[in-house]
């Protein structure tokens, strides 16, 4: 018996010895701090893989779920290419904390997945937050990360960490600016204590980047000119220290010194940095209070929705001299190229709440013209010829040898753009400028690329928006949005005094339509006949571009043809077929199928609790947001449910609302709605829409 007791009593104090040695891990003061505003994000998961970004329409940062990006993760920055492909730059979000011993050895931490987790971001105001505890062995940092990219200071960002570490010693902080090693496109041109400049090494462009770090929260604090600082730490004692990064870049046709502008802003923001953080908040807050979605009875699809509108914002600003890539400034894929994904699906929703936002898309495909023109020129063709990859040069971008160079609708997805951009704001000097080159370029190419037949005008050996059909002759959408591209050209000529070519009418008058008389509908393609489809086609005659709504039967055609094709897209496709269903859904008065559809449209998508969207539902991409199917979904809502409509055929026809509420939205308000110069509210409720002026 007193062996046992003994044998308890040893037990007892080793047990307490471990307890006293490794030490509990302690309660984070943060984690009930958080509150679902319906603005609010929130991932609990500390092994979640998707993450986020941060981003101020110029300039973003992947985060993960330890609160910051790695190496492997980049900054990218609107209009930053070399060699036709987006350059990423070492993350402005990069971090590693290490604790440092008296003999100089360095144990770096890492978020610890035992301990009390949350990552938030913060819609409303702009902010991800990581609260957690983060590991060096027995060494604990228990507290939270903030991270902004300042959206009123484009280029600048902020990451404030609060953090109460467990012991006493040196911690080494270091977020580097240094270019990543696998980067072949950079050339170091200057560097010094808190700064460096570079040249991409073909397209020109001059970047300059810098950091400092500041301990503590009182103004101004303690100031490290440099991207490595080391603090004393004492046990159990809260530390505060904020790392601010900035970023701008020259292109060989500007007069900008990138240097003297970074140094500005490191020095306005280190300056105050609660300052900078409070007004990158009100931004933030303004933007919601002008421009916003409010779903009344759905927590989930309202959640869904406003997510959407945050990470699409977070990739795009006016004046960043470039248009969207499908990823928007999330991610690298694709090169960082530029698709029809930006003109067709992007750019609706923009042009309807961001109008500012939508002239990037329109402006970029104007300055891209001189390229186009030499890929015309290439293939002996007339006017301009718009790359299916579009990049810096406006040169074709993708890879030789693949069936998608010849996906040519893109021309008539650019011209419709230009025009969509002209209807909602009636400006006859950007059109005359600006949209007109285009549509007139356009519209030429199409006179090369139309061949006279005994079944009138054809357009042959093209790849519709089936891209698993191949190579076809007369793809239904090509043929009808070249036809639509003829049509705009002579209307905008009229409108702004240029000549008309009559060829443009005649033409678009004469264009071979793939139809199926028997069963009243339009077919894909020539030879077409029940195969399933990789994406949405010939039902995008009905929506987005509504052909022919106006002539005889073209009820029953779109009815028909949407009936028929619905049921034939591939379930593992791209997200953005289903968006585009729910709005044909909608406007033929199906209100439940289309909430249906635009339930499909998003839910299989979702990644993770901030609600990463995916580019395809059974293939999971962890470090991707797919735009095009955010920016689809968004567009389910406002060209669908709020029944929100341009007349293409005239130019003076008001916006037209005719909405379809589903059973489960008591009300549905879209805020910060423009057309030609006016700002105005939509509500519908069961007694329809109500326009509210601002």
């Amino acid at each position: 018996m007193k062996k046992f007791l003994i044998l308890l009593t040893v037990l007892a104090v080793c047990g307490a010895c471990f307890l006293c040695f490794f030490g509990p891990l302690p309660k984070n003061p943060y984690i009930d701090t958080v509150k679902d505003d319906g603005y609010t994000l929130i991932s609990e998961d500390p092994a979640c893989e998707y993450g986020t970004y941060a981003g101020d329409g110029f300039m973003s940062a992947r985060i993960k779920n330890k609160g910051w990006g790695d190496d492997t993760c980049c900054t990218f920055i609107a209009g930053l290419y070399d060699k036709e492909n987006i350059v990423g730059l070492r993350s402005w979000a990069e971090l590693k904390i290490a604790a440092v011993d008296k003999k100089g050895n360095r144990t770096e931490f890492d978020l610890n997945p035992k301990a009390d987790y949350r990552q938030v971001v913060d819609m409303k105001h702009g902010v991800i937050s990581t609260i957690g505890t983060w590991s060096a062995g027995r060494k604990h940092l228990t507290g939270r990360m903030d991270l902004y990219a300042l959206r009123d200071k484009p280029g600048a960002a902020v990451m404030t960490l609060r953090l109460t570490p467990n012991f006493g010693g040196k911690i080494e902080i270091e977020s580097s600016f240094a270019p990543r090693e696998d980067n072949e496109s950079l050339a170091v041109y200057e560097t010094g204590e808190d700064f460096a400049v570079y040249n991409t090494k073909n397209s020109r462009i001059r970047i300059a980047v810098g950091k400092r770090i500041v301990e503590g929260e009182k103004k101004p604090g303690k100031e490290t000119k440099s991207s490595k600082a080391e603090i004393d730490a004492a046990k159990n004692s809260p530390l505060t220290l904020s790392i601010v990064s900035a970023v701008d870049i020259c292109h060989s046709w500007e007069n900008k010194n990138v240097k003297a502008i970074v140094a500005g802003a490191l020095d306005e923001v280190c300056g105050d940095i609660p300052a900078a953080v409070k007004s990158h908040e009100k931004t933030w807050e303004e933007l919601w209070n002008t421009h916003d979605i409010i779903i009344e009875g759905d927590p989930d699809g309202q959640k869904a929705v406003r997510s959407f509108l945050f990470y699409l914002t977070e990739s795009v600003r006016e004046g960043v001299g470039c248009s969207v890539p499908p990823m928007g400034l999330s991610d690298a894929a694709f090169c960082g190229h530029v698709f029809w994904d930006a003109d067709v699906w992007i750019f609706p929703t923009l042009l309807l709440m961001y109008p500012e936002y939508a002239a990037t898309v329109v402006d970029y495909r104007y300055d891209m013209l001189p390229g186009a023109e030499i890929m015309a020129r290439k293939d002996n063709m007339d006017g301009a010829q718009y790359p299916w990859e579009s990049g810096y040069t406006g040169v074709e971008a993708a890879p030789e040898g693949i069936d998608y160079y010849h996906e040519r609708h893109i021309n008539g997805d650019v011209a419709l753009a230009q025009w969509m951009y002209f209807l909602a704001t009636g400006d006859e000097g950007w059109l005359k400028k600006r949209g007109m080159p285009v549509i007139k370029a356009t519209a030429d190419w199409w006179l090369s690329k139309a061949e006279r037949t005994d079944r009138d005008y054809e357009i042959l050996r093209v790849v519709p928006p089936d891209e698993d059909a191949g190579i076809k002759d007369n793809s239904v959408y090509t043929n009808a949005i070249a036809a639509m591209n003829l049509t705009f050209a002579a209307r905008a000529a009229r409108i702004v005094g240029d000549r008309v070519n009559p060829d443009w009418e005649r033409v678009a008058e004469n264009m071979y339509i793939p139809f199926d008389e028997k069963g009243k509908k339009y077919l894909n393609y020539d030879g077409y006949e029940d195969q399933t489809i990789k994406q949405a086609d010939a039902e995008l005659l009905v929506y987005p571009l509504q052909f022919r709504e106006k002539d005889e039967g073209a009820a029953e055609i779109n009815k028909n043809t949407y009936e028929f094709y619905k049921d034939k897209v591939n379930e593992k496709g791209p997200a953005m077929s289903r968006s585009a269903h729910a709005v044909i859904a909608a406007r033929l008065g199906r209100a439940e199928e289309a909430f249906k559809l635009f339930e499909k449209s998003y839910k299989p998508y979702m990644r993770g609790g901030l609600m990463y969207f995916n580019e395809k539902a059974p293939k999971t991409y962890t470090n991707m947001y797919f735009m095009t199917g955010a920016a689809g979904t968004l567009n389910a809502v406002l060209y669908g449910f709020l029944g929100a409509k341009l007349d293409y055929d005239d130019p003076e026809a008001e916006l037209e609302f005719k909405p379809a509420l589903p059973n489960k939205w008591k009300s549905l308000t879209v805020k910060g709605i423009s057309l030609r110069g006016e700002t105005f509210d939509v509500k519908v409720t069961e007694a329809g829409a109500e326009k509210i002026a601002k």
